[in-house]
């Protein structure tokens, strides 16, 4: 099953509630992380888009 980012909103939000704070939603399914591991999902975002064709 594939989604397309394009057809469902993203929305990031944090709390301080949960051992893992930082929650993205994309469309209807929920990721929860901890700080280290959004940091890391940001890193290897910005590696795949440094590493794209042009």
């Amino acid at each position: 099953m594939r989604i397309c980012a394009a057809s469902v909103s993203a929305e990031v939000t944090h709390t301080d509630s949960s051992a893992r704070p930082i929650r993205m939603r994309l469309g209807a399914v929920r990721y929860d992380m901890s700080r280290a591991e959004a940091v890391e999902l940001a890193n290897d975002l910005i590696d795949a888009i440094e590493k794209r064709p042009r």
